[in-house]
């Protein structure tokens, strides 16, 4: 807000709800389980705005006008638990510079309850993982 002019426009993409977010959430919330020095207590979290209306309030209290919000929901296919694995840890530098940081065996006990839990997610052959974005907008006054 601070670097937009009068009148400009305010845009923000954030992901959802743990819950909703199952793409990026099942790995995260396994990697922080098998390695907690990956969460910085305090710091800010992958869910910060997952909140239903939370981009709305902090709009709104930046003083932005003409808010308007929308939940994106679907899901995101895979051939197999492995493809996933290597879409999210090569695919995502975060990542893979976190789970590089570990040791190994810390590094594969969380690809094994990573591929565990992408095959519950097995439908007609592929791994379909829930995905949720928040996308808001809003003008300065």
């Amino acid at each position: 807000v601070r670097v937009a002019r009068k009148g400009g426009g305010v845009f923000c993409l954030v992901q959802g709800t743990p819950e909703s977010m199952v793409f990026t959430s099942l790995l995260n919330l396994i990697a922080v389980k098998h390695a907690p020095q990956l969460k910085i207590p305090g710091g800010p979290n992958l869910y910060r705005f997952g909140a239903r209306d939370a981009l709305e309030k902090i709009f709104s209290a930046a003083g932005l006008s003409e808010l308007r919000s929308e939940r994106l929901s679907g899901t995101f296919a895979f051939g197999s638990p492995e493809e996933y694995w290597e879409t999210m840890t090569s695919g995502s530098g975060r990542m893979k510079n976190m789970l590089g940081s570990l040791e190994p065996a810390v590094r594969e006990a969380i690809r094994e309850e990573s591929l565990a839990k992408a095959e519950t997610y097995l439908s007609k052959g592929r791994v379909e993982l829930p995905y949720e974005f928040v996308m808001a907008s809003g003008i300065k006054k």
